[in-house]
């Protein structure tokens, strides 16, 4: 805003108070995501996993939410695909001063950004996989968010893709595979061999 006695015509009259005010509309700032603390996220019944993260940003677009094919899934640093991903969000609201359609609205309630709650299952293949000797998946879970995932009103994407570490799961009991038999019938016995395979076989 500029003073209306900061220039005058040499008859004496200052400026206009209608032009002396010039606003222009900024954002630089990009959203960010954080990772939200789940209480007992392994669901041994049910076999699945849940994580939860939320997208933070005052003028977050609120057309474009993440979706299940923005995200990655990765067990012990190997991208998953066979893993279903489930996701959820409700939205995070807060009492804001904010520019809409060029005018501020001040103390009003606006959507701020989003909680997302992400329950992934289906860990067990049914056979293994070439070159294992054990079932895939179990091991420390990891979610990529695409950097495109997430964007404001002026097109400010996050810095990059969101990478969240969880836990290690493990839900797949360890395996006996019978590899022989061999009879001995002078001595009416029978000795069996077989192997235990389980990727976290203590």
């Amino acid at each position: 805003k500029i003073a209306e006695n900061a220039a005058k015509d040499k008859n004496g009259n200052i400026l206009s108070a209608e032009t002396t005010t010039i606003s222009d509309f900024i954002d630089f700032i990009k959203p960010e995501i954080e990772k939200v603390t789940v209480s007992n996220p392994k669901n041994t019944t049910n076999k699945t996993y849940t994580m939860s993260f939320k997208t933070i940003d005052k003028y977050i677009d609120t057309t474009k939410k993440i979706a299940e094919s923005d995200i990655k899934v990765y067990i012990d640093g190997e991208e998953a695909t066979s893993i279903s991903k489930k996701l959820t969000s409700t939205a995070i609201t807060a009492t804001v001063n904010k520019t809409i359609n060029g005018s501020v609205v001040t103390g009003s309630s606006q959507t701020v950004g989003y909680t997302y709650t992400l329950v992934l299952s289906n860990f067990e293949q049914s056979t293994k996989q070439s070159g294992k000797s054990f079932k895939e998946w179990s091991g420390t879970v990891k979610i990529e968010i695409a950097q495109s995932a997430v964007k404001d009103t002026s097109g400010n994407m996050l810095t990059s893709a969101a990478t969240l570490t969880g836990d290690n799961v493990d839900f797949i009991k360890p395996v006996i595979e019978r590899v022989s038999a061999t009879v001995n019938t002078s001595a009416k016995s029978q000795t069996i061999t077989f192997n235990v395979f389980d990727k976290s076989f203590a």
